[in-house]
């Protein structure tokens, strides 16, 4: 761990499992801030829950989903 990202914000789309998991894991490592969404609530809230950060069920395919996604991370 380098702390590459510390101070950063990173909203991680598709993160509840598979290479999402896996980049919001490496990301965590780094210090970012995270921010997951997924449209799999359940494992993703498992995924924030071991991270410590907050989940969105988002579906990235609806401009107001995302948004919402954003507007969060910027919190």
């Amino acid at each position: 761990m380098t702390g590459r990202l510390k101070d950063k914000v990173a909203l991680i789309v598709a993160a509840a499992r598979g290479i999402g998991k896996g980049i919001a894991l490496r990301f965590a490592e780094e210090g970012a801030r995270l921010v997951l969404a997924d449209t799999e609530v359940e494992a993703g809230q498992a995924t924030a829950g071991e991270l410590g950060v907050p989940f969105i069920r988002t579906d990235i395919s609806q401009m107001s989903a995302a948004e919402a996604s954003v507007a969060l991370a910027l919190q």
